[in-house]
């Protein structure tokens, strides 16, 4: 259960420090951000990432990382990445699909 709370915990700081700072959306050129750009760039993030931590061992899987004052395995990054893309998936469905 803690794991858990900690992931939850990780991800609400995230999603609240993007919101405020949303300098991403408010300089997207629309005239170069096209739908095939997107899923290509989506497609190589989400394939390096896979990469990325296939390439960790167990020892360093169960490291801990620090990220503005919380305490996290790396392991756990992977889960909440996945977390954090699903959700951002289920927005794009909803939204513009």
């Amino acid at each position: 259960m803690q794991k858990h709370y900690k992931n939850y915990v990780f991800a609400m700081f995230i999603h609240k420090n993007l919101r405020k700072n949303n300098v991403f959306a408010e300089n997207v050129d629309e005239n170069h951000a096209t739908k095939d750009l997107f899923i290509k760039e989506y497609n190589y993030l989400r394939k390096g990432t896979i990469l990325m931590f296939n390439g960790f061992n167990s020892e360093q899987l169960n490291r801990q990382a620090h990220f503005n004052g919380l305490h996290i395995e790396v392991g756990q990054m992977a889960r909440l990445i996945t977390g954090h893309e699903q959700h951002h998936l289920e927005i794009i469905r909803s939204r513009y699909l």
